[in-house]
């Protein structure tokens, strides 16, 4: 997890794969609403330096986003990781506030409101993959809200776990 507008930095060891030897090791992090990339440098003791710099994070839309690390040399490229992270909203760059719902929330709201007919024109001027709410076809709203349920449902789910709060799929019965 961090806060897009920071530096963030990690290292990483890929035993088989050495940067000394010519490998090179990328981050791609990717949900609906882009991906980016992180990309590493020898960090002298056989070990990778990641960095994803304030400047690029600070393009990073808050929300959850899943990522992949491969090394690569010449045609062959290697996965050495995958996972989820959550991108957290800059606040410092928002002083007129900040709305802290990810990016598929804010996606899903605006499709109900619409598809109820209670829009705002906020609302209508959100897009998805480029094309504004209140222009999008009726089946196109309908296919996107369900794919954004399923992906708020699996990130609530995430979230409810990660603080402790129980997992909501179980059905709890005393006898």
């Amino acid at each position: 997890m961090f806060n897009a507008g920071d530096t963030v930095q990690w290292t990483r060891s890929v035993p088989d794969y050495r940067p000394d030897d010519g490998w090179v090791l990328e981050y791609t992090f990717s949900n609906l609403s882009g991906v980016f990339v992180a990309p590493s440098v020898d960090n002298g003791n056989g070990a990778y330096l990641v960095t994803i710099t304030a400047a690029d994070s600070g393009n990073v839309l808050a929300g959850e986003y899943s990522w992949q690390g491969y090394v690569s040399q010449a045609a062959e490229r290697f996965t050495i990781g995958v996972g989820t992270t959550t991108v957290l909203p800059d606040l410092a760059s928002s002083p007129g506030g900040q709305d802290a719902r990810i990016w598929a929330r804010q996606r899903l709201d605006a499709l109900e409101a619409t598809l109820a007919g209670t829009a705002t024109t906020d609302q209508g001027s959100y897009a998805i993959e480029g094309v504004s709410i209140s222009r999008m076809p009726l089946p196109d709203m309908i296919q996107w809200r369900d794919r954004l349920r399923a992906e708020v449902n699996r990130q609530e789910h995430a979230e409810r776990l990660a603080k402790g709060l129980g997992n909501p799929s179980n059905i709890l019965v005393r006898l």
